[in-house]
């Protein structure tokens, strides 16, 4: 685990004027009781797939597992919904939990895991930056800012509205627009080189066991200077996202 970064509200900020309308820097932190998988499992989606029982028990296996990673919104660490923790180090991951929460869209009738998010906009900076990797024991973030690996990828706005295709939750939209718009063009104007291509690192594209930089460059934590494709394709899809709705 790296140093632990707290947000310093006397810190210089180009301010972002749509972190104004983000309410979930505002709201009191969600208090109510988990739902456990026992008392459940018989109100999940059930598939039917005769002969193939073992995928069957994966499956239920599965939502065992999502279920027995619930937990509370900890108002000393700055959460404010109840989430599905993404069970690595004591904090929650950005890049993971999107990708969760894209299974268990199909369980929000028991347990709404798309609030998951609401704990990384309830992190977010005066001027759209969001930590990738927010703490959950205290407020505090992973990374500072400038760190190459302190954000992304910019897949929030995909899990958003794959939620919304799902359940059409207009009210959510309307709420989570102004935050990820905002970390939208933070990322443009720090993530971006003068021909308009964006640059990562491996921690923060999520690809640290798939190293592309030059020789000299360290493949986890260092841009070796170049454009990448993914954050570059992630950018144009949560724009066109972004649009929509």
């Amino acid at each position: 685990m790296g140093k632990l970064f707290k947000v310093n509200d006397n810190l210089f900020y180009v301010k972002n004027p749509q972190v104004n309308n983000n309410i979930f820097l505002k709201i009191e932190p969600q208090d109510s009781e988990l739902p456990e998988y026992d008392k459940i499992a018989d109100k999940l989606p059930r598939p039917i797939w005769d002969g193939h029982e073992d995928a069957i028990a994966c499956y239920n296996k599965v939502w065992k597992i999502a279920f027995g990673n619930l937990r509370k919104a900890n108002k000393e660490a700055g959460f404010v919904s109840n989430f599905i923790d993404t069970a690595f180090n004591g904090y929650l991951f950005m890049w993971d939990s999107s990708f969760i929460l894209m299974f268990a869209k199909y369980g929000s009738g028991i347990f709404n895991f798309q609030k998951t998010l609401d704990n990384f906009y309830s992190h977010q900076h005066k001027d759209g930056f969001i930590c990738r990797e927010i703490c959950e024991k205290q407020t505090g973030e992973q990374f500072a800012r400038d760190d190459p690996a302190s954000t992304g990828p910019n897949i929030m706005p995909w899990s958003e509205w794959e939620y919304f295709t799902s359940t059409g939750d207009i009210e959510r939209l309307g709420n989570i627009f102004d935050p990820l718009c905002a970390y939208h063009k933070w990322l443009q104007l720090n993530r971006s080189w003068p021909n308009g291509g964006y640059w990562s690192c491996g921690l923060a594209c999520g690809m640290d066991n798939q190293p592309r930089q030059p020789e000299g460059y360290d493949h986890k934590l260092s841009h070796g200077h170049m454009t990448w494709i993914d954050t570059c394709a992630q950018q144009l899809l949560s724009a066109k996202i972004l649009i929509e709705m």
